[in-house]
């Protein structure tokens, strides 16, 4: 668990949860980083100011296999990959964040797959970005993108926040009176 911002000296507490970050790691490769930043499952991406946003993009950059590839002007990521055409498998660099209590953070999705559209009209993915946005306002924000397959929680009594590995689609508890859930979307592009 990592430890949210303190009360304010005038007792009150922040209405966000806040954790200091130490270390990140991408492949196995721990990179130095020192920041706080915001968890937000409001704000879609995550931003990350300087130097910690091209710690992490250069050396996830140096662990992709794809080559790097502007997919659209749309799209806001400066790291995208094109994939190859009927390519299936994917290696993602492995991403982390560890918090100064020593928790590690394991970020499950640190991508956005990018789809095209074929010539018959079928929607296929035609790459992926690195899903953090460089910020320029002097908040580092840990988005849902970084939240995804973990089940985060504020324990208010002590002010930590925790999280544990969790699919909200198979660990599903069911009502008694007959409800199932329904079944996990398939990936989208």
């Amino acid at each position: 668990p990592a430890r949210p911002r303190r009360p304010s000296p005038s007792g009150t507490r922040s209405p966000t949860y806040n954790i200091s970050v130490t270390a990140m790691t991408v492949e196995g490769k721990e990179l130095a980083a020192e920041f706080a930043a915001v968890v937000d499952s409001g704000t879609s991406f995550t931003y990350l100011n300087d130097p910690a946003y091209t710690e992490l993009a250069t050396s996830f950059d140096s662990q992709v296999r794809e080559k790097r590839a502007n997919l659209s002007a749309s799209i806001p990521f400066q790291y995208c990959y094109q994939l190859a055409r009927g390519q299936t498998e994917l290696f993602v660099p492995e991403v982390s964040l560890t918090t100064r209590g020593g928790a590690v953070f394991p970020v499950t999705r640190p991508f956005v797959l990018i789809a095209g559209e074929t010539s018959d009209g079928q929607m296929v993915a035609v790459g992926y970005c690195l899903a953090v946005l460089q910020n320029d306002i002097a908040i580092d924000i840990i988005g849902q993108n970084f939240m995804t397959g973990l089940k985060v929680v504020f324990d208010r009594e002590r002010s930590v926040l925790g999280w544990h590995q969790f699919d909200c689609y198979k660990d599903v508890e069911t009502e008694a009176h007959g409800g199932s859930p329904g079944a996990a979307p398939g990936p989208s592009p």
